[in-house]
Formats: C-alpha cells, sequence, structure tokens
C-alpha cells in the first residue's frame, strides 16, 4: 500500500502524486482537508472511477471543492464538486 503522509500546504501550493491501481482493482485513495476550523473528508480516488478518468485535480476553496479531469488545463476546467467544508 502506498501511504501520503500529512502534509500542509499554503495558498497557490500544490501536491501531486501519481500510482498505478493494483491488479484486483480496490485502490483506494481518502483524504480529510482542515482549513482554519473547516473540515471535509472523502474519496479522492477510487479504482473503479479509472475506466473513465485518469488523472483527478482537486482545489481546495473557501466555498468548497472543485474538481477536474483536464490534466492540461483544470482550473479553466474546474467543476463545483459535490463536497463542502463542514
Amino acid at each position: 500500500d502506498d501511504v501520503v503522509a500529512n502534509q500542509t500546504l499554503n495558498s497557490g501550493d500544490q501536491l501531486t502524486w501519481s500510482f498505478h491501481s493494483n491488479w484486483l482493482g480496490t485502490t483506494l485513495y481518502y483524504c480529510k482537508f482542515w482549513w482554519g476550523s473547516k473540515q471535509s473528508s472523502f474519496d479522492v480516488f477510487d479504482a473503479h472511477w479509472y475506466a473513465t478518468y485518469n488523472t483527478l485535480n482537486y482545489v481546495a476553496r473557501e466555498d468548497g471543492f472543485y474538481r477536474s479531469h483536464d490534466q492540461d488545463n483544470y482550473l479553466t476546467d474546474l467543476k463545483k464538486s459535490r463536497h463542502d467544508w463542514s
């Protein structure tokens, strides 16, 4: 199993990692996010999505999370995700 350790990002910072799904098709990455008093957690990759998306980009903003599947132009292709801060 691959584990991405806790990371602290400042405004404008990016975290990038790559991996290969396991042969069973059960690879899952789950993240927990904190921003001041706000927090949220959700799956950021599930192997079942791979047939549709091979690149996932997330942007955290004050009003929630945005996601794009466009590897090259993800900042212009952002769509509001169903994930918000709690």
